[in-house]
This record gives structure tokens, sequence and C-alpha cells, in this order.
């Protein structure tokens, strides 16, 4: 059984979703990671000394290669345009993705004769080779990214389809549900054999299909792998060429050197190994997708590719030669590709290529869905829901209750509008209202009190006058002034004014009948009175004052319901939203795990035990050739290992990117998915690279 099976046949098919377009993939991808490094390598090398010096002509031809290959998108875009580079048609729509330099370079009538320097300028035509050979890189890169966006798709494709086709297989009888609401095979298989004949033919149909999906899902998860590496190692050999170039052009300025009218050997060093690069990579790359006597990566005994064969560059300094098998279409032969290593038959292999790598795709994609892809009977369950409860309540609604529904309507937008002014609108325009006025009648109650406090203080000063008729007209002033700054200050019983009145009054108490008639017990009542008023006015006056001072906290508190409505919704969603991270984070841990196993456990170990389906000695022998060229450094993956964990990061990134976006050390965790996608780490390197995310990234404790 292979690692796909575990990772997704044992999960439940109705807890996952489908992806909405399978050829759709977020720019969070290894593809695209791959790309952009790939990109900045690619720059790099460009804008080195050596190839600045060498393309003096044509500043910033890597940046325009770039900027012109920004605009592809997909497959179909690159075939197009290089269907259009090389039969020189349809200029225009040529030229918004390929400068006019490149067009010239390119002209049907000159790619073949960019390999020779007969009766031509050689500094020109190593310039023109170069830059050739750098967009047949920039290509190859666009190509290789494109195929591996294609095959992701596909292998979210198929682990659908994988994933119910294992719940089928442990489920028979309800898979037998959902067969026989969609298949008429069902019910004629159900009159010959009966029940249990049916679900065990089921079982055993759910087998076959796991069998098939597998063997496909196989083959795509190897090529993946190989096609990364193939990128991977390509940008190895481009950023090693930028070290050699470096050293070859101190070695060419030594003094002494005399001034020679041949092209250095150190650029013709530079455009060789550019070539080897491209021809290596372009021919690996054909072997890849399209093995020698298979239809495609995808074989009869589902090996999914033949044995990749390392390739190494030979010392600094020297041509890097490679000696691959390869297969194409083209007018010439793969054997005088290989000799002369011409930019139209690599340009003609690359395209041949691209083309049966498309519409194999293609193929292979509309295949699977035709014939593994679940029955519609599986949402039997939300039909049934839907036709039985949610349909009839509604046409029964519309047809017979009307009026009743407009009245509920009416009833309850009246509501809803009533709750929006009450608890929305007009606690906001009264607390506008207390931010740019006051509360009416606060500065006529405050005169008012002001008014009635100096009408006592003159009471108090005449009644002085009149007992006292010989006191000073100054003192009855100061006097009155006197008294009315204890009433501002709220003393009313104070030592001076208000103690003769007092007095008074205790005195005439004592005898009120004659102090009515005959004495000032009536006055000194009213004076009484007018104090007690005093005292009236003040306290409203400073409940006023309080109201006016919480007249703002007053007016808020009237929107305390719309307060905590929005409250418990924020907490709610904050709720949910740690709710769904849950799961989010669990499985990230799982993708971890899957991870580990696939950088611990090689997978081919297990494969050499498995015997072919022909069971031919030959075929047998020929698997393990296969196995021991992938198996040629127990410290490296393999193209299938590679593919998997390529597809394990490729979810965990997508997973990061869409459910922690605000994680600060986000940029920190693409990085170590990046050195766990690289070709160039090893198996000891991941691992540490593994225990490192588990010690510092939250979502893994």
């Amino acid at each position: 059984m292979f690692r796909e099976s575990s990772m997704g046949g044992t999960q439940d098919w109705r807890g996952t979703k489908p992806s909405l377009n399978v050829h759709f993939i977020s720019s969070s991808t290894f593809a695209t990671a791959l790309a952009t490094r790939s990109r900045r390598t690619f720059l790099q090398f460009t804008h080195s000394p050596a190839v600045v010096e060498l393309l003096s002509e044509w500043p910033g031809i890597g940046n325009d290669m770039e900027t012109y290959a920004l605009q592809l998108h997909n497959l179909d875009d690159l075939a197009t345009l290089l269907q259009c580079v090389k039969f020189s048609q349809d200029a225009t729509r040529m030229g918004a993705q390929v400068s006019h330099a490149l067009r010239g370079v390119f002209a049907a009538d000159n790619m073949g004769s960019l390999g020779s320097d007969s009766g031509a300028n050689l500094s020109s035509v190593a310039e023109s080779n170069l830059i050739g050979w750098l967009q047949l890189l920039v290509w190859t890169r666009l190509f290789a990214v494109f195929s591996m966006r294609q095959l992701a798709a596909i292998h979210d494709q198929i682990s659908w389809y994988l994933w119910y086709w294992s719940w089928a297989e442990v489920h028979s009888a309800k898979a037998s549900v959902h067969l026989a609401l969609g298949r008429t095979w069902w019910w004629e298989g159900f009159l010959r054999r009966g029940w249990m004949g049916q679900v065990l033919l089921v079982k055993s149909y759910a087998i076959a299909h796991k069998s098939a999906l597998n063997r496909v899902l196989h083959g795509v998860v190897r090529t993946l792998g190989a096609v990364y590496s193939l990128v991977d190692r390509m940008n190895i050999l481009l950023s090693s060429m930028e070290d050699i170039a470096a050293g070859d052009r101190l070695l060419s300025q030594e003094p002494g050197a005399g001034i020679s009218t041949e092209l250095p050997p150190n650029y013709h060093r530079l455009v060789s190994n550019v070539c080897a690069t491209v021809v290596s990579t372009v021919k690996l790359m054909a072997h890849t997708l399209r093995p020698q006597g298979t239809t495609g990566f995808l074989d009869a005994n589902s090996r999914g590719m033949a044995g990749e064969t390392p390739y190494v560059g030979s010392c600094a300094g020297e041509l890097m030669i490679f000696e691959f098998p390869t297969r194409t279409s083209s007018e010439e032969t793969p054997e005088r590709i290989e000799t002369s290593a011409s930019l139209k038959g690599v340009f003609n292999l690359l395209l041949d290529t691209l083309n049966f790598t498309r519409n194999y795709t293609k193929s292979i994609s509309e295949d699977i869905h035709t014939r593994h892809v679940p029955p519609n009977g599986r949402h039997w369950k939300r039909l049934l829901l839907a036709g039985c409860t949610v349909v009839p309540s509604v046409i029964w609604l519309s047809s017979q209750s009307v009026p009743n529904l407009r009245r509920v309507a009416s009833s309850a937008r009246v509501v809803l509008r009533s709750l929006m002014e009450n608890y929305v609108m007009y606690p906001i325009k009264e607390i506008y209202k207390s931010l740019t006025s006051s509360r009416p009648g606060v500065l006529e109650r405050r005169r008012t009190l002001e008014m009635e406090m100096e009408s006592v203080a003159n009471i108090i000063r005449d009644y002085h006058e009149d007992y006292y008729p010989s006191i000073p007209h100054d003192e009855l002033q100061g006097l009155r002034d006197r008294t009315l700054k204890h009433l501002r200050s709220g003393v009313i019983a104070d030592d001076e004014g208000y103690c003769l009145i007092n007095k008074h009054y205790e005195n005439a108490i004592r005898h009120p009948i004659r102090s009515a008639f005959f004495g000032n017990l009536l006055r000194l009542m009213l004076i009484q009175l007018t104090y007690q008023q005093l005292e009236v006015m003040r306290v409203v006056n400073s409940t006023d004052e309080v109201l006016e001072g919480n007249d703002l906290n007053f007016k808020i508190m009237a929107m305390v319901p719309v307060f905590i409505f929005l409250s418990g919704l924020l907490f709610i969603s904050f709720q949910k939203r740690r709710a769904s991270l849950r799961p989010v984070n669990n499985q990230l841990k799982l993708y971890w795990r899957s991870v580990h196993r696939v950088v611990t456990f090689p997978e081919d170990l297990h494969d050499e035990f498995l015997v072919p389906r022909s069971g031919d000695d030959e075929s047998m022998e020929q698997t393990k050739e296969n196995d021991a060229l992938e198996l040629g450094s127990a410290n490296h993956l393999n193209s299938h290992d590679q593919g998997m964990l390529l597809l394990l990061t490729h979810h965990m990134r997508r997973l990061a990117v869409e459910y922690h976006v605000g994680y600060s050390h986000l940029q920190e965790f693409l990085e170590d998915l990046d050195d766990l996608e690289s070709v160039q780490s090893t198996r000891y390197q991941r691992l540490l690279t593994l225990e490192r995310m588990r010690h510092i990234y939250y979502f893994f404790w």
C-alpha cells in the first residue's frame, strides 16, 4: 500500500470538501516559492560582472526576460508563445511577451545558425548565443513551474476521489446506497445477486478504484519530485557558474596579458556552461515527463517514471557535459541534439515536451474525472432534507400565507427600526448634542440661584440696619458681602448675619402671640422661609450640576444594549476563530508528522519487496535498477519522497498563510518550509529543521 493511501485513505471523505477549482493553485505553493528563488538566482547571475560585460549592448536583458515571463500564467500561454516563436507568426502577440532583442535572436532563420561562428563577429555570436540560452533557461523554468502546478492540481483531484473510495471500501453498504441512487448497473446487479452480493461487488469496485488511483497518484508524486529536483539543481548550477565566471574574469585580467581580437576563453566557457545546464535540464525533463518506451510518466506498471539519473558537473573552469537518453518527435534526432547542442534542437525538444505534457495532463485529469468520480448519490441526505422539509415549507408559505408573511415582515421591519432609533440613532444624536452644547436651562438655574443668594444677603443687611440704626453704611455693606460669600460657599449659619436672626427668632418663639402682633415674628419667619427656599434651590442646582457633569455618561449608557450585542458578536467570532484554529493546528501537526515520516523512512525501501505484476525476472531486475539509481545516496530523498514532501509542505504553507496571516513569525516559518523543500538538504538537515520548527512555532506545540 502506497503512502498516499495511509495519508488520505483513513480519513472520512464527508469531512473534507473538494477544491472548487482543481486547476487553481494559490500563490503560497512550493512551485511559486521555487519560482521566486529561481528568479532571484537568475537575476543575480545576469547581473554578475562577467555576464554584464559580455552583454554590454543589452543592459538589463535579464530583467526584461523576467518581466515578460510574468505575463505567462499557464502551460497554454507558454505553448502559444513558443509556437509563435518557432514559426515567427503573430508578431504583435509575441511582442507582448518577448522583447525586441529576443525576437531577433529567436527568429526562425537565425536559430539554426547560432551554433556556428563562421563568417560572423565572435563577440556578437557569443552574445546572441548567451541571450538565447538564457531565454531558454527562463522558459524551461516556467515550463517546470507550470507543470508542477498542474500536477499538484491533479494530485488534489485524485486525493479527493481516493478519500471517497477508501471510505467506500470500509462502508460498502452505505456506498451501495450512493451507487443505487445514480447508477443503473447497480440495480441490474442487485436483481441478479441480491443485497449481500451487491455489497461485496461494491467493495471490490471500491478497491479497484482505490488501487487505480493509488497507482496514478504514485506516478504523479514521483514526477513532481523529479521535476522539482531538476529546477532546484539547475539553480545550483547557475549559482556555481557565477562563481566560476568571476574567477575566470579575474584570471583573464592578470597583468601582462596581451590584447586579443578573439573572444576570451572565459566567455566561451561561460556560454558553454549555460548551454550545458539548459541542455541537460531540458533533456532530463523530457526523459522524466516522457520516458522511453512508455506513453507518459504514468506507465503500465505504475512506477510513474523511469529511474532518474543523477548528473554531476565537472570541476571549476571546465566544460560541463551531460549525456542522457532522450526522446523527441522533432526533426532532429536526440543524438544530433546531444552532439551539436543547437539552440533550435533544444528549443524544439522543449516545445515537444511542453505540448506532450500539456495534452497528457489534460487527458489524465479528464480520464480520472470520467472513470473514478464518486457517485452523486452521496449527497442523498442533503437532497432528501431539502426536498422533504425546506422546499415544501417554502412552497406552502409562499402560496398559502402571503399576507401573513407580509405582515410578519412589516412588523419585523417596524421592530428593527424602533430598536435602531431607540438604541442607536437617538443615543448617538444625544451624545453629539452633549459634545457640542450644554443641557437646556442649566445657565438660567445658575443665574436664578445667584440672584436668590443676593436677595437673602440684602434681607439680612436690611434687618441689621433696622435693628441697629446707628451702624455705619460701610459696615452694613461689608456684612452683606460677607453673608453673600458664606452663602456662595454653602454656609448658612454664619456667626455674623444669620446668628442675630436666629437669636431673635428663638426669643420670639417664647411668646408667639405677642411677638406675632407686636413683634417681628412674621418677618423672622419670612426670612427663615427664604433661607429654606435658597436651600431647595441649592439642592436642585447641585443635582443639575451632577446631571450636567455626567450627561455624556448617561447617554452612553443608553447604548449599553448595543454594546452588549456587539461584544457578544465579537466574543462569538473570537471563540469561533479559536475553535476553527484548533483543527487547523491539529492538521498542521499531522502534516508535520507525515513530513517527519517521509524524511525518516524512504518509500522505496519498502517498494523493493513488491513483486511486479508481470512476474517477469527482467521486469524485476529493471525495477531494482531504477530503485538503486534513486537510492544512490541514502542521505537525500528520491523522487517519490521529494514529491510527497512538496505536497505536504504545500498544505502546511497554505494553512499557515490562510489562518495564521497575523503571526509574527510567519515569514520564518515559510523560510523553514523552503529549507525542507530544498534538494540540497540532506535527511539529517531536514530532521534538524523539523525539530527546530516543533520548538519554535506555537501551532506545533
